[in-house]
């Protein structure tokens, strides 16, 4: 009697912690998962917005530039020397 009531239990033990387990691996996954992929959406975000702020600053440089050429072809502006 006591040996089918302790196998009875142990296989109650058994099948509720493998239960535990397999659940607690399928959260453990799905919020490995969930934060690969907002690690995706932040690297992609901070390229895009690096990328916009080179973007910027070299249209302004190019702008500079330009406006000394312009000034120059015109004569307003020498270089010295």
């Amino acid at each position: 009697m006591k040996t089918i009531k302790m196998r009875l239990i142990l296989v109650i033990v058994g099948v509720s912690v493998l239960t535990t387990l397999l659940i607690s691996g399928f959260f453990i996954h799905n919020m490995i998962q969930t934060s690969n992929e907002g690690l995706e959406t932040y690297q992609k975000e901070l390229r895009e917005t690096v990328e916009r702020e080179l973007r910027l600053q070299t249209e302004s440089a190019i702008s500079v530039i330009n406006s000394y050429y312009q000034k120059q072809q015109a004569c307003r502006w020498t270089m010295p020397g």
